[in-house]
C-alpha cells in the first residue's frame, strides 16, 4: 500500500540493526543555522542532479563546515510535491558524515525511489525539501513502549523488515495498532504479525525540519 501523503520510508529487504539493546541518549538538537545549511545542502544537490546528473562539488567549503555537520547520524530526506511524497529514501543507522549523508538521500530520494520515476528538472520548482535527523536506535520488547507522535519505529522477523519515521503516523492519524498493521504489511507480512512471537521492534527519535519552517 503506498501512503501518498506522509513521509512513508522505503522498505528494504535488509536493514541492518544493533545485536545488543541501544539506549537512546537526549538527542542535542541541530541549531537553527545547521538545519538551514543541510535543507540548502539538499536544495542545491536536487537542482544539480535533475540538471547534470551528477552532484555539486564541496571541496571548497567542507572545512567551513559546522563540527557536527561533519558527526555521523542516520538520516532521512523526503521529497513531497504539492504535499504529496514524491520520495524518501535514507540511513537507519549511521554510516557517514550528516551532510555526505544528506546528499546520497536527496539523490537517491529522486532518483532511485522505486515507487516514483526520477524527479525531473523541470518539478524541482513545485518540490519541498524534509530532513530527518535520527538519534540511536533502542531495542523494545513490548510494542507498548511504541510512542506515537513522538517515536519512529522499525520491525523485523526473519528477512522481513519495514520502517516508519515518527510523523508517518501522525499524517495518517493512526494509534499504535494501526501503526505496527500498515508497517507488518509494509514488510510483507500479515497485518497482525506484529502479535507474533520472533519478532523484533527497535524505536528512535527524530529531528525533523523542511523547507518553510521559521527555526
Amino acid at each position: 500500500m503506498l501512503f501518498t501523503k506522509s513521509s512513508e520510508v522505503k522498505s528494504g529487504l535488509h536493514i541492518p540493526l544493533p545485536q545488543e539493546k541501544t539506549s537512546i541518549s537526549q538527542q542535542s538538537l541541530l541549531t537553527s543555522e545547521e538545519k538551514v545549511l543541510l535543507l540548502s545542502l539538499a536544495r542545491n544537490t536536487l537542482e544539480t542532479y535533475t540538471k547534470t546528473g551528477t552532484s555539486q562539488k564541496l571541496d571548497h567549503v567542507t572545512d567551513k563546515l559546522p563540527l557536527r555537520l561533519k558527526e555521523k547520524y542516520g538520516v532521512f530526506v523526503t521529497l513531497k510535491k504539492s504535499g504529496e511524497l514524491r520520495g524518501c529514501i535514507g540511513h537507519i543507522l549511521p554510516r557517514t558524515s550528516l551532510f555526505q549523508g544528506v546528499i546520497e538521500n536527496t539523490i537517491n530520494s529522486s532518483s532511485n525511489d522505486r515507487r516514483f520515476p526520477p524527479v525531473d528538472a523541470k518539478e524541482v520548482s513545485d518540490i519541498t525539501i524534509e530532513i530527518s535527523v535520527l538519534s540511536p536506535l533502542e531495542k523494545i520488547h513490548d510494542p507498548v513502549e511504541f510512542m506515537v507522535g513522538k517515536d519512529g519505529i522499525i520491525i523485523r522477523k526473519g528477512p522481513a523488515s519495514a520502517v516508519f519515521l515518527p510523523q508517518v503516523a501522525v499524517e495518517q492519524g493512526w494509534g499504535r495498532a494501526e501503526t505496527l498493521c500498515h508497517l507488518c504489511q509494509k514488510a510483507g507480512l500479515s497485518r497482525d504479525a506484529w502479535k507474533e512471537d520472533g519478532m523484533e521492534f527497535y524505536i528512535f527519535t527524530a529531528d525533523v525540519f523542511h523547507e518553510g519552517d521559521r527555526t
